[in-house]
This record gives C-alpha cells, sequence and structure tokens, in this order.
C-alpha cells in the first residue's frame, strides 16, 4: 500500500471515527456526563486542529468549558453546532482524498 493509499484510508476512517464521538458526545450530554463531554471534546479539538478543521473548535471548547464547569444546560446548542457543521467537513475530506492520485497511477 503506498503513502497515497494509507492517506486516503486514514482520512476516511478518521472522519468516520470522529461522527462517532460526536454521537458519544450526545450520549453523555444526556446522561449529564460531565467528565465524559470534556473527555471527548478535549480529543475532537485536538483532532480538529492538527488536520486544520477550525470550524468546529469554538463549540467543542465551549462544550468543553462548560463540562469542567458541571453544567451542561448549553450543551445541546453547541452540539448541534457541531453535527450542522460534521457534513461539510465530510464534504471538504471527500473531495480532498478523490482529488490524490491513486496507486495505480
Amino acid at each position: 500500500m503506498t503513502a497515497i493509499d494509507q492517506a486516503r484510508n486514514t482520512t476516511l476512517d478518521i472522519t468516520e471515527q470522529k461522527r462517532g464521538e460526536a454521537e458519544r458526545i450526545g450520549q453523555a450530554v444526556q446522561t449529564n456526563s460531565s467528565g465524559e463531554v470534556a473527555r471527548i471534546a478535549h480529543e475532537l479539538v485536538g483532532c480538529s486542529v492538527c488536520r486544520g478543521v477550525e470550524g468546529f473548535t469554538r463549540p467543542l471548547r465551549e462544550l468543553e468549558r462548560l463540562a469542567h464547569e458541571g453544567d451542561l444546560s448549553g450543551a445541546h446548542a453547541l452540539l448541534a453546532d457541531v453535527r450542522q457543521k460534521f457534513p461539510r467537513v465530510q464534504s471538504a475530506f471527500t473531495q480532498l482524498v478523490q482529488t490524490l492520485p491513486t496507486s495505480n497511477s
């Protein structure tokens, strides 16, 4: 497998994995698990910044802050913001992957 093939697979895997983590934040909000919200939000901020997805960082950092304060009352709106942006991010990654040359090129 070439480096380009690995990049393609990794990008698609990460996108799906991060969507699952966003859903886990939603479950943690529902159960008022502040520690879990803070942990997942912090991890997603790091992954987002590393991949240049700055649009997620503001609501995720705010989610993390609320969780550390133990008050998740505003979490639903922030999570909705993340979920609303996710399809655009996934589409951008998909388009990027499609521009990569294949190993047969």
